[in-house]
């Protein structure tokens, strides 16, 4: 019998499947496993200590022609709208962002 994979394994080789460059982030517990092997990978993965900044590291990224992924939490994203607007759809930069959506009736927290 296959052995089916956890969430975060799965998300991880479908961000592995994609070829990024790098991938970027700020802690989060429900992306915790997929973050870890990022970093155990060949993928880097860059920590940020908010979302904002992981918008301005996908963007440098994105300038040099590179792939990045972002994940961050709904609440967030929301924190960085305005990197959003000024950087990235200003100059039209294309990167991923991956969101899990906190605050919901099945959030452990």
């Amino acid at each position: 019998m296959a052995e089916q994979a956890s969430g975060g394994d799965a998300l991880f080789r479908s961000i592995a499947a994609s070829k990024p460059k790098l991938v970027t982030g700020v802690p989060d517990g429900m992306l915790a496993e997929t973050i870890r092997l990022c970093a155990q990978s060949t993928i880097p993965y860059i920590a940020c200590a908010r979302e904002e900044e992981t918008i301005g590291v996908a963007c440098g990224a994105a300038m040099t022609g590179e792939r990045a992924v972002v994940l961050v939490q709904n609440a967030g994203l929301l924190n960085s709208i305005g990197a959003f607007a000024t950087m990235a759809l200003r100059y039209q930069l294309p990167f991923v962002v991956l969101v899990t959506n906190r605050g919901v009736l099945a959030d452990p927290n």
